[in-house]
């Protein structure tokens, strides 16, 4: 019969840092005579004592209890003897697991004797949850003041650390100086001098091996006789060159001391890491120094700039990593020597190299023959999926079933380890719980210890169903399909850049013949919202980022896109999600009289052009938008000089936009099939006839003073004018490109100079006018010649350089991405495009930063009498609402108007129309505009004061007033109640009066320690006021309030002589604060007398807007502007619907 195993009762004590410095109640022979004498008297035998010096509460990787731990696991432990629960551990989780769990499982009973812990008495368990938590916060608090103190010392220059670094030992005087050391100090200088002159950190650890140099490790123990880890006394002269790399980045050779270069994670995990250089301490000159900074610096270059020899041993094998052992498993490595043929190169096993034949087999495979093998193999693949396409498909698609059941089962074992870590979970969390229905931890505790795990359950019961999911469409699609969608991606957040382009969004709405609301849709626009609502789903509207410089380009229609993208839920919980729920709220149509398209008389219209609440559509609109424009950038750009060419028609000209007057009338006639001919096809005509007559009618004759022609003399003057800078010029047009097909055709007459043979295309026929005046075809090049990112990039080079300086292209292709501002000069626009934000994007080519000229200039071509003229009214209406919203003022409540940013566009229109009462209309509109947003803002100015004047201030001055008061009456008790000038005064704290200064410190620290909730108690009264005191969980801090007719507050430390110090200059700082609200309390009058001030003052401009508004009434009656054609508006509602009552917010007042 095999006999029982015999057990003892092991005495263990533990001494950590700060337990030392605590006295001598804490140190290891005090914890053994205890432990001892009360084993003794209790009875207990075969006792052990064990007892680990120098270690941390929260560090289980102790040696001593380590080895209580083997002697459990193997059965000989009957009982662990503590002097407190402290020398466990003061890790809660970690002590509780081994208190309540793990004791009780092994049947080792757990005696903490100045605790009253026994295992075996189940009274005596009911508070080591809150002891075990007591002690973790001790733990945390000693490692917060180590911390702090060890930081303080790093500011000073004090070293931090006990061993001196290699070539210094401590002073014999001071222990935290630094001394040269006389044997090693002369080994650092060669270490650098070997280094300065080329040798790398591996050749100097050669060199100091071979002279037979101590290491630093032994030559450390050799003068101290102190052993670390990773000494080697067998060897004691081996150097390696990590050693000789830690001396050459060491700045301590400088004489500079360097503090807290590595830290902790955390008071629990004490693993030691690098901290980044910005946190680091460098304190100069602290001692003497074993380098000059000259040889720093040249070891420092050295090293930076020391590579190895390329070889081409150094190449990287295609099969490494790739090829494994058939035996054991493990991979097989590269044998090759610079000795070596490359066919002698060969594979070997790893196990084989290191562990020998006992292990694995000497089998080998050499590269060329490997090599042979593979693509022998490959051959064969392709040439089985070339002949048998059915069956190597078949065969790749079981293959992808094996990939499949490869994934659900990696997706199985996921979800049974997070199912059984949810239990684990649910277990502690019951725990927890009965504990605080017991009493045994507060609600708070609870909430602090509980909080650590509530973020890992929450993310588990995400993360579970997830999974489950996902396994049941794996089980339900044998086949899987092989492409990636969107989800599989794991992508959370997506930048769009220049988002305009996705305007074009789905929409529905019931009305009719309205301009200004596209209803067109683009494939990529619906995409872009499905993945936008995806990623709201994940990340709860954080999920999406819009980039442009023109977020509304067109139509209204596209800020409610850009909504919708960004604000779908905002839109749903204000009931806007419909386009005709948020138009009647922020817009409303207006019909007006318009240029007609064919440019030979009026028309009415319908279109959106009339906003309403744009405060409030702002307010949501900012919600999502970082609107930032040229006003409140100030970005150093060059000043634009606008100049408008207005081109007289010809008379071939003015025929034509009679044709398209009659054509129009056929068509509104009803007489003409859409097929033939159609409005878009007329605007589309008046376009080119506004341009140049012969891109409609080839056979008309080239206009001397045409838009073209006239461009021509405008570029070749500046040209001319800026030959010495090289300046350059950007030509944009989008009615024509260039001729692809087939070359330039040129003809020579008798003089020998060159022409084109007929008119191809406005670029052309401009370039040959330019080549005609004078200017180098090389230096002219057009955008469309650049097919390629690489042509454009050399292209955009060439401008940049003055080698190129005439640069044609449309606004599409040479828009947005165009960088070639560097030597722009002048920049034409000889059509109108459709949209303002393609004129911003022409513009923003040129008034840019990277400029190198103060002044530009912007010419503008104007054919009067023509479409032009339609184009540039087309375009201001859609300015209207673009400038109410990308504007840095305070909008208008009610917008209708131009503002000034659409000003050029105004005045182009009125040029282009030849009428002086349009022009002064247009001048007027700009300027009634401009002073109804100044207005506007004088009215919110005078809102805000209303408020400064009517409640704010006097608010304030009540409330300072009534704090003066209480400061005074507080001075009067403090003075009634004086600190005495020697010995205490006295104070009560809980009922009890303490006439000595240290009890009273003693008795409120005590307090503090008791207490367990966050609520506010009355701890006493000191010179007249009471204390209350209360402890704030979000900083940590224990506080109390001195109350008298105001309450005064003082946070508390650890010292209790300082708390008390802390109550009296409290006190002592009443008079500071009288004098600080008094201050204020004037201060405050004087701001409410400005405000009135400014209150009373009207607006400054009121007559001028008056004056200017009813003019501007009296050129509509001129005009005929007021007047509605009643046939082409559809005013009445629907068959069962009330008319819509118009309701502005605000204008109630």
């Amino acid at each position: 019969m095999a006999s029982q195993k015999q057990q003892y009762t092991i005495l263990y004590g533990r001494l950590s840092q700060e337990d030392e410095r605590a006295g001598e109640s804490n140190s290891i022979q005090h914890q053994r005579t205890l432990l001892e004498k009360y084993a003794k008297e209790k009875g207990f035998e075969n006792t052990i004592f064990l007892a680990d010096d120098g270690y941390s509460g929260t560090n289980f990787e102790r040696p001593s209890w380590k080895k209580i731990v083997e002697m459990i696991e193997a059965g000989q432990v009957a009982n662990l003897i503590v002097k407190d629960a402290s020398r466990l551990g003061r890790e809660y989780l970690q002590v509780g697991y081994y208190m309540e769990i793990y004791f009780p499982q092994k049947n080792v009973r757990f005696i903490a004797v100045n605790d009253g812990v026994d295992s075996t008495v189940e009274s005596s368990n009911d508070f080591n949850p809150i002891r075990n938590w007591a002690n973790e916060l001790h733990a945390k608090d000693t490692s917060r003041k180590v911390r702090a103190v060890m930081k303080m010392k790093a500011e000073q220059g004090e070293r931090l650390g006990g061993r001196p670094p290699y070539g210094y030992r401590k002073s014999d005087g001071d222990a935290n100086t630094l001394v040269p050391d006389e044997d090693t100090a002369p080994v650092v200088k060669r270490i650098f001098s070997l280094c300065a002159a080329g040798n790398g950190p591996k050749r100097i650890a050669t060199i100091l091996t071979k002279e037979q140099v101590v290491n630093p490790s032994n030559a450390y123990y050799r003068k101290t006789g102190k052993s670390h880890r990773g000494l080697d006394t067998t060897r004691p002269c081996l150097w390696s060159s990590n050693s000789v790399t830690s001396i050459l980045n060491n700045e301590v050779y400088l004489g500079h001391s360097v503090g807290l270069r590595t830290t902790t994670i955390s008071y629990k995990n004490k693993q030691r890491v690098e901290r980044p250089e910005s946190e680091r301490f460098v304190v100069k000159n602290t001692h003497e120094a074993l380098v000059t900074q000259e040889q720093w610096d040249i070891v420092q270059e050295v090293r930076q700039h020391k590579k190895r020899v390329p070889k081409h041993m150094d190449e990287p094998n295609i099969f490494s990593g790739l090829v494994f052992c058939a035996d054991c498993g493990k991979p097989l490595v590269l044998h090759r020597a610079s000795t070596m043929k490359r066919t002698e190169y060969n594979f070997k096993c790893y196990t084989y190299g290191k562990k020998g034949k006992t292990v694995c087999t000497p089998h080998h495979i050499r590269e060329f023959e490997l090599k042979a093998v593979v693509l022998e193999d490959l051959r064969r693949v392709t040439h089985f999926a070339r002949m048998k396409e059915k069956q190597f498909a078949a065969y790749i698609s079981s293959k992808n079933t094996l990939e499949l059941r490869r994934e659900m089962n990696t997706l199985q074992k996921d979800l049974d380890t997070m199912r059984r870590r949810r239990e684990e979970l649910s277990k502690l969390f019951k725990r927890l719980y009965e504990d605080n229905v017991l009493g045994r931890v507060t609600d708070e505790q609870y909430r602090m210890l509980a909080g650590d795990y509530t973020v890992e359950q929450k993310a588990l019961e995400e993360q579970i169903p997830e999974k489950e999911s996902r396994l049941e469409k794996l089980k339900a699609d044998e086949k899987k399909d092989d492409v990636v969608t969107f989800e599989e991606l794991g992508i959370d957040r997506l930048f769009i850049d220049e988002s305009h382009s996705f305007k074009n969004l789905f929409l529905m709405t019931k009305m009719r013949n309205v301009g200004g609301i596209a209803q067109t849709e683009a494939q990529k626009s619906s995409d872009l919202f499905m993945k936008c609502q995806y990623l709201d789903e994940l990340t709860g509207g954080r999920g999406v980022i819009f980039a442009t410089g023109t977020p509304i380009s067109n139509s209204m229609v596209e800020l409610y896109t850009i909504q919708r993208y960004l604000q779908y839920r905002t839109l749903q919980e204000m009931g806007l999600i419909h386009f005709d729920d948020w138009a009647s709220n922020f817009g409303e149509t207006v019909t007006a009289i318009e240029l007609s398209p064919e440019g030979s008389g009026y028309r009415a219209k319908t279109r959106f052009a009339k906003f309403y609440n744009l405060p409030e559509l702002m307010s949501v609109f900012k919600q999502v938008a970082d609107i930032q424009t040229a006003d409140m950038l100030h970005l150093p750009v060059p000043k634009a000089n606008f100049h408008t060419e207005v081109i007289k028609p010809s008379e071939i000209q003015q025929e034509m936009i009679k044709g398209l007057a009659e054509r129009a009338e056929k068509i509104r006639g009803g007489g003409v099939d859409p097929h033939v001919d159609n409005m878009l096809r007329i605007t589309n005509d008046g376009r080119k006839l506004a341009l140049d007559m012969r891109l409609i009618q080839p056979l008309a004759p080239d206009d001397p003073d045409g838009k073209v022609a006239v461009c021509a003399r405008n570029i070749y003057r500046i040209w001319e004018q800026t030959k010495e800078n090289r300046s350059a010029q950007l030509v944009f047009c989008d009615l024509s490109t260039p001729e692809k097909r087939r070359p330039i055709e040129m003809t020579v007459d008798n003089e020998g100079t060159a022409h084109m043979a007929d008119f191809q295309n406005v670029y052309d026929d401009l370039l040959k006018k330019l080549i005609d005046l004078g200017i180098p075809w090389e230096e002219i090049a057009f955008i469309h010649d650049a097919d390629s990112e690489a042509k454009k990039k050399e292209l955009f080079a060439k401008v940049r350089a003055g080698q190129v300086r005439v640069l044609m292209g449309s606004t599409q292709k040479m828009g947005a991405g165009t960088n070639v501002q560097d030597r722009l000069i002048a920049l034409h626009d000889l059509d109108c495009p459709w949209r303002p934000s393609d004129l911003q994007q022409r513009l923003g080519r040129i008034v840019r930063q990277g400029n190198e000229n103060e002044e530009v200039e912007i010419f503008r071509y104007v054919t009067e009498g023509t479409f032009d003229a339609y184009l540039y009214q087309l375009v201001e209406n859609k300015q209207k609402f673009i400038a109410q919203i990308m504007t840095s003022k305070a909008p208008v409540r009610v917008a209708d108007d131009v503002d000034e940013t659409a000003l050029s566009y105004s005045e182009i229109k009125a040029l282009a129309t030849g009428n002086p009462l349009i022009i002064e209309k247009c001048n007027l509109d700009m300027e009634v505009a401009r002073l109804n947003m100044l207005k506007a803002s004088h009215l919110n100015q005078v809102y805000s004061l209303e408020e400064l004047v009517h409640r704010k201030y006097p608010a304030e001055i009540t409330r300072l007033t009534e704090r003066i008061a209480g400061y005074e009456r507080d001075m009067e008790l403090a003075k009634a109640h004086p600190k005495a000038q020697e010995g205490f005064c006295g104070m009560e704290v809980d009922g009890k009066h303490y006439t000595e200064k240290e009890d009273a410190g003693k008795a409120i620290i005590d307090v503090c320690t008791k207490m367990t909730g966050s609520d506010a108690v009355l701890l006493g009264q000191y010179r007249g006021f009471s204390m209350v005191l209360a402890y704030d969980g979000m900083s940590n801090e224990y506080r109390i309030t001195l109350k008298g007719t105001l309450s005064h507050t003082v946070t508390l430390g650890a010292d209790v002589f300082g708390n008390i110090t802390r109550l009296d200059n409290a006190l002592e700082n009443l008079a500071g604060n009288l004098d600080a609200e008094r201050a204020k309390l004037e201060e405050a009058k004087v701001q409410l007398e400005n405000a009135r001030t400014e209150l009373a003052t009207p607006f400054a401009r009121e007559e001028e807007l008056a004056e200017k508004t009813a003019r501007l009434k009296e050129l509509n009656i001129l005009l005929n502007m007021d007047e509605k054609d009643k046939t082409l508006i559809d005013e009445a509602p629907d068959e069962g619907e009330e008319p819509p009552v118009r309701k502005v917010v605000g204008l109630e007042r």
